[in-house]
């Protein structure tokens, strides 16, 4: 059995870290924007596990590698001085590194889902015009193999319909908080309001 870092982290850290997740909340915001499938609690874990793995790691190695580098006596307190914050150092660029890194990869996947804008909305309109349900509508766009991003989103929407018992709509709401394309979001928010409001799909 596979066992990924976060989860073992998770199971190492998970309760102790419960006090530290609401000042992490932007981040469970861009692990879904990511579309990272790793739980909110796993990742903080991992990302708290991993920065202090690497303060270990350069308090092992740097009281002897700086004598080394930079002539110093190694009983000296300077050496240790220099190693604790070097070593300090480390760990919170590893912490900020983990942190950043869901927000790098959810603006990636803003670009190709925009790109591919246009041929969605047209593959939407088509479907809509020939009477397809919107549930089935959803279903074909989270199969289309081709536009991976764009799949992964309307996938979650099914998700949450299919495993859930979601409504669409309400679905479609919950999911676009989340989506890194604010125009996508535009589109499927104003496509729920155009179903409530009894408005034509089609024409919208």
């Amino acid at each position: 059995m596979k066992i990924e870092p976060w989860t073992y982290a998770y199971k190492l850290l998970g309760k102790r870290i419960q006090k530290l997740l609401p000042h992490f909340k932007d981040l469970h915001i861009n692990l879904k924007k990511a579309g990272m499938q790793i739980a909110f609690q796993a990742y903080v874990s991992f990302m708290i596990l991993t920065s202090i793995t690497a303060f270990i790691v350069a308090m092992l190695l740097l009281p002897f590698s700086l004598p080394i580098i930079m002539h110093i006596n190694f009983l000296s307190a300077g050496n240790f001085l220099l190693s604790f914050m070097f070593a300090a150092l480390s760990s919170v660029f590893t912490l900020i590194l983990i942190y950043v890194y869901p927000g790098i990869k959810g603006s990636n996947r803003r670009i190709p889902i925009e790109v591919n804008l246009p041929y969605i909305s047209s593959f939407l309109t088509l479907l809509s015009s020939s009477n397809v349900s919107p549930r089935t509508i959803f279903r074909s766009v989270a199969r289309i193999d081709t536009l991976r991003e764009v799949r992964q989103e309307f996938s979650n929407v099914v998700r949450d319909i299919e495993v859930f018992g979601q409504d669409l709509l309400t679905s479609i709401l919950e999911n676009t908080k989340y989506t890194p394309s604010e125009r996508l979001r535009e589109i499927l928010t104003g496509y729920v309001a155009t179903v409530r409001t009894g408005g034509d799909p089609t024409e919208y």
